[in-house]
């Protein structure tokens, strides 16, 4: 039986939900850093770009892509310069991609695919 790597289970909801690239979990974690080294709050950052909390924080953890805009709000508030900014628009293009690993995924033996898709 192969796993489908594109999704996990939510054990406690019990629906499945797609699994984060590895470049999209990359932009989550900049994004945080950039927040805590701005010195804000996600509802300081919520206030200032209109974007939910609840949203942020699902951004940040790499549970939710963000739109185009609103990647370019949040690196405003940052303050962040333009190799930056780049940086981060690149890796949200690049974040809707699999890695070259989903591709084979279904040629693993079960014992490999469960340890891959095992939560962290």
């Amino acid at each position: 039986m192969a796993i489908d790597l594109r999704y996990r289970r939510s054990q406690q909801e019990g629906w499945t939900v797609p699994a984060p690239t590895v470049r999209l979990g990359r932009l989550a974690a900049e994004l945080r850093q950039s927040r805590k080294v701005a010195e804000l709050t996600r509802e300081e950052v919520s206030e200032r770009t209109g974007v939910n909390v609840a949203t942020l924080y699902r951004i940040e953890t790499a549970r939710a892509r963000p739109q185009t805009r609103t990647l370019a709000a949040l690196l405003g508030v940052y303050g962040l310069g333009k190799p930056k900014r780049t940086e981060m628009m690149t890796l949200l293009k690049q974040s809707a991609h699999r890695g070259r690993l989903n591709t084979f995924a279904a040629d693993l033996p079960e014992r490999y695919t469960s340890y891959i898709d095992a939560p962290v």
